[in-house]
């Protein structure tokens, strides 16, 4: 491994990637509910009040949390880390430790972390970025107990340059093929001002949250920036996140929010004027699909796109056809790779399937159009076969 994919193996640990799954057998409270450590609701929990002086991060409260909220209109997103661990404890191979992922990366990030005093299955509490100048802007909110110790995370990277610059601000220099490189880290406090907190367990969970991690310069030959002179003052980042979150009827249990950037190649004689979407599990009942998975949210994914000119209904119709072409031809070649690993692997493709087709919609309003994949759509009989395989497979909670 070179320098360079050693240090972003490790960065990769405060910024990777979200995975879904079943996870086989599952004991009653793993999975897709909340994580065990928290503590339990009162009717109006409380948020935290913290006093913070010179540059800090405000979260921004609505029906979920949000930690950064770029001024740009380029692409942004923000998940929610106790979603992600939601999912990450359903697959196999997890056992109920969403920082399990990640860890797999490299060998490298489990010292890391431990020199940190990150603990990845509890201490991470959301993961985003946008775009920034030449390149992205990463960030990850956590709970830290000594913010200092991440210099030390990345003196683990064999033979890097690490810096401090003061005021939280690190850096790490490597070099690979293409010349050197000089990933930043800057560490900034969050300043709660009290106040009544969304009533939902992973709100809880991203109410402990001490600071948030910038971390640019990943790109080759992207310049430093202060990611802290490009994001909104909170009244402005309220307004935003409102707006973002108008996309879907219930943005409680929010997993993830964010911002599609204008392009002007969007389709042939079409071009997109921006768009929004939210990803958001709120509690209930329930239904009939994420009942089967032991769980009492329902998942719904909203994206809103505004085109130049305003499409036809059979614009929309082609795309969608475009679509579910494309995916067919990335599926069946997977489909293929895992026949014959049992009825669990076909289950689940099985269950994916059907939120792809009955549980999406797609409507055109004016220059606006809604693609939206809810599990409250698929029916019980939809999933009689799924419950039988899952069934045998003995994953069914």
């Amino acid at each position: 491994m070179t320098k360079t994919m050693a240090a972003l193996a490790v960065v990769f640990a405060l910024g990777g990637p979200a995975m879904t799954g079943c996870k086989k057998n599952a004991a009653p409270g793993q999975g897709v509910t909340e994580a065990p450590t928290m503590p339990a609701l009162s009717a109006e929990p409380s948020l935290p009040v913290s006093d913070v002086t010179g540059p800090a991060i405000t979260p921004i409260v609505t029906s979920s949390i949000t930690f950064v909220v770029p001024r740009s209109s380029e692409t942004w997103a923000e998940v929610g880390y106790p979603c992600y661990a939601a999912g990450a404890t359903m697959s196999s191979g997890a056992d109920g430790h969403p920082g399990a992922a990640f860890e797999k990366v490299s060998p490298l990030i489990a010292p890391a972390m431990a020199a940190a005093g990150i603990d990845l299955d509890t201490d991470l509490t959301a993961i985003g970025g946008f775009s920034c100048g030449s390149g992205p802007c990463l960030y990850v909110a956590a709970r830290l107990a000594t913010p200092g110790k991440l210099m030390d995370a990345l003196k683990v990277v064999p033979g890097a340059t690490v810096s401090d610059h003061g005021s939280g601000h690190y850096s790490l220099e490597t070099v690979n093929d293409s010349g050197p490189r000089t990933i930043h880290l800057r560490v900034v406090p969050v300043t709660w001002a009290g106040g009544t907190a969304p009533v939902d367990p992973w709100a809880a969970w991203q109410a402990t949250t001490t600071h948030v991690i910038f971390i640019t310069g990943l790109m080759s030959g992207m310049k430093d920036v202060d990611p802290m002179t490009m994001i909104l003052a909170p009244t402005a980042a309220l307004a935003k996140v409102q707006a973002v979150e108008g996309v879907i009827p219930d943005a409680h249990g929010r997993c993830a929010i964010g911002t599609v950037a204008p392009s002007s190649d969007f389709k042939p004689g079409f071009a997109l004027a921006g768009g929004r979407f939210v990803m958001a599990a709120p509690q209930g009942a329930g239904d009939p699909l994420t009942r089967l998975l032991g769980s009492t949210r329902s998942v719904d994914v909203e994206l809103e796109l505004a085109l130049e000119p305003a499409p036809k209904s059979r614009d929309v119709d082609r795309w969608v056809a475009e679509g579910r072409a494309w995916v067919a031809n990335i599926a069946a070649p997977m489909r293929a790779q895992f026949a014959g690993q049992g009825p669990l692997v076909e289950a689940v493709l099985a269950m994916f399937a059907l939120i792809g087709d009955q549980g999406f919609t797609a409507a055109v309003k004016g220059s606006t159009v809604t693609l939206s994949w809810r599990t409250d759509r698929v029916p019980q009989a939809a999933l009689e076969q799924v419950e039988r395989d899952l069934g045998a497979a003995g994953a069914v909670p």
